[in-house]
């Protein structure tokens, strides 16, 4: 069964960190709000696996459809809300273009709620995307706002005598 509203369908590819092998989809079932029952099989392994995904672990996955004949590497995107800002990695930008030719964008809206799959989006590098410059990031040990502060003086080096 193939469900509207999720980019897995069967006879698709997917890859990602959920999984130690690229896995090939052979069932897809509504599994309640936001999830789905996938049986998965390993391509190396040829093991078969039942697991529940949600629309944030599909997010994740690298999805190749096969079932057109034609190669398409899906990047499944999802927003809380109705509309909202879409962010690539820096990797998945570079791919989109390089890959313009079979690089395709899914985006799934209100995923707190009703989850619903917008028309996918054949070659995303043609829109003009932004850079996201990060900031620099500042860190501090959560024991140095412990401790309580301690006050030294500096010793003379070895063999010589304090002056005052």
């Amino acid at each position: 069964m193939i469900n509207a509203n999720s980019p897995i369908h069967e006879g698709c590819l997917i890859t990602g960190s959920l999984f130690s092998e690229s896995m090939r989809v052979e069932t897809v079932h509504p599994g309640g709000k936001d999830t789905w029952t996938v049986g998965l099989v390993g391509m190396q392994s040829e093991r078969f696996r039942k697991v529940t995904l949600t629309s944030h672990d599909i997010e994740g996955l690298t999805i190749f459809d096969l079932s057109s004949g034609d190669l398409r590497l899906i990047e499944v995107k999802g927003l809380s809300a109705a509309t909202g800002t879409i962010l690539l990695t820096p990797n998945e930008c570079r791919v989109a273009k390089d890959r313009r030719d079979c690089y395709w964008l899914y985006v799934v809206t209100n995923c707190g709620s009703e989850p619903i799959l917008q028309e996918p989006i054949r070659d995303p590098a043609r829109f003009e995307w932004r850079e996201v410059t990060k900031v620099a990031h500042y860190w501090l040990e959560v024991n140095a706002m412990t401790r309580p502060m301690m006050v030294r003086e500096d010793q003379s080096p070895y063999g010589e005598k304090d002056q005052q």
